[in-house]
């Protein structure tokens, strides 16, 4: 089965934001602070450039620590129930505040919300039995499965919304689309007159190809469209279409809108994943996507600290942003059917300015806490390179315009002997 796997530097173990991560050169070397936020780990071992890893202790939630003068590389784990984690960097890096063990969701600040009231007829499309959505700003809004007429009061952002209604038909496609732009919430939409979905709001197929397709891929490359508006708005389109992708009708077309492609294409032990973010001022056309450089890769030499190899030429126009294992075996050597044993998992990144083209899984069995697979354990394992902006660290539908986020991942078992 095709996977398409979304992931912030690989299972949390880096914030999203925050600036946790810090040194300081001085005389003799480099001190380098580590923040862990929520409940700190009590397990934690640091590895200063190549030397051996050593139980480690934190002060508080904080990781200090200073490398000796010309020592830039470092690495750290540490243990979280079933979870170990590690993270190889360099003092060049920033690697905000690492997620510790119950890290609390962070408590969301209340968007200010007003109610949007209106009415809404899409009766002239035909086909357009899948639903109608009604969408502003951050997504909110609210969808309708089967009517093709109603009135609706939904809350949305307080403040001007590009709003967008969406009739869409029964495989989830879009049919028609109109965008009411700077519609002032709380208040009636459209001035308090029917939004009508007719002939001219109807969204058209456009051609998409594909360069650069890795030969032997058992699935061909497909794509997924949104349209974006200036105003912050997000129209979904078209879901896993092959050759083509629907575009908005161009009078609902303006300056500074654009669309966000997601393309995939793969086979089952190997993927590609691709956002691409292109302004446009027509209302679409035809798209060309350049595919990232196939990475092929059939795994280590099964082990229970296997060497994984990250040789791959580079993606084309962006940097590499993070290497990212990912690990998991059974907690017993003989998996029962049912029910499942636990599992462990072993995460691993290591930032681009590491500079690993293999990243080895250590032992530090040694250090009391840490595990590793056993003899006879089935280890599935994940391999991932990102690419993307400096700052881009997850796929976004924020992403800078005329910008691009990569991902390529393999995948595969093995047995440990």
């Amino acid at each position: 089965m095709f996977r398409i796997v979304l992931i912030c530097m690989l299972a949390g173990l880096v914030g999203c934001g925050g600036s946790g991560g810090s040194t300081n050169s001085n005389a003799t070397g480099t001190s380098v602070t580590i923040t862990f936020s929520g409940t700190p780990p009590s397990v934690v071992a640091l590895q200063k450039g190549t030397d051996a890893f050593a139980a480690a202790s934190l002060q508080g939630n904080q990781l200090n620590f200073a490398l000796p003068s010309g020592t830039t590389k470092f690495a750290f784990a540490w243990v979280c129930g079933p979870f170990e984690n590690m993270i190889e960097a360099t003092t060049q890096d920033n690697l905000g505040t690492i997620d510790g063990c119950g890290a609390p969701s962070p408590t969301p600040t209340p968007l200010p919300k007003g109610s949007a009231t209106g009415n809404v007829d899409a009766s002239a499309i035909a086909g357009a039995s899948g639903g109608i959505s009604v969408i502003g700003k951050a997504g909110l809004g609210g969808f309708l499965p089967s009517a093709s007429s109603f009135s609706f009061n939904l809350m949305m952002l307080d403040g001007l919304n590009d709003i967008a209604v969406t009739a869409f038909d029964n495989n989830g496609q879009a049919a028609a689309v109109r965008i009411l732009r700077a519609q002032t919430v709380p208040g009636p939409i459209n001035g308090g007159n029917t939004i009508t979905l007719g002939p001219g709001d109807l969204v058209s197929a456009q051609p998409v190809s594909f360069t650069n397709v890795p030969a032997g891929f058992g699935f061909p490359p497909n794509t997924s469209a949104e349209y974006v508006t200036a105003g912050g708005t997000n129209v979904l389109l078209s879901i896993g279409n092959v050759a083509q992708y629907l575009a908005v009708p161009a009078a609902a077309a303006q300056s500074g809108d654009g669309y966000l492609f997601v393309a995939t294409t793969g086979n089952d032990n190997s993927s590609s994943l691709m956002y691409v973010f292109q302004t446009t001022t027509n209302g679409g056309g035809p798209v060309t996507i350049a595919l990232p450089n196939p990475w092929v890769y059939t795994g280590p030499s099964p082990g229970a600290f296997p060497t994984f190899a990250f040789n791959y030429s580079g993606f084309s126009g962006v940097p590499t942003t993070s290497q990212t294992l990912s690990l998991q075996w059974p907690t017993n050597p003989v998996e029962l059917p049912n029910p499942p044993p636990p599992q462990f998992f072993l995460n691993v990144l290591a930032t681009p300015a590491y500079g690993a083209s293999t990243i080895t899984i250590p032992n530090l069995t040694a250090v009391p806490g840490f595990f590793a697979p056993a003899t006879g354990n089935q280890v599935s394992w994940k391999a991932f390179i990102n690419g993307g902006a400096a700052s881009s660290v997850a796929p976004s539908p924020s992403i800078q315009p005329n910008g691009l986020f990569v991902v390529v991942e393999n995948l595969g078992q093995y047995m440990v002997p």
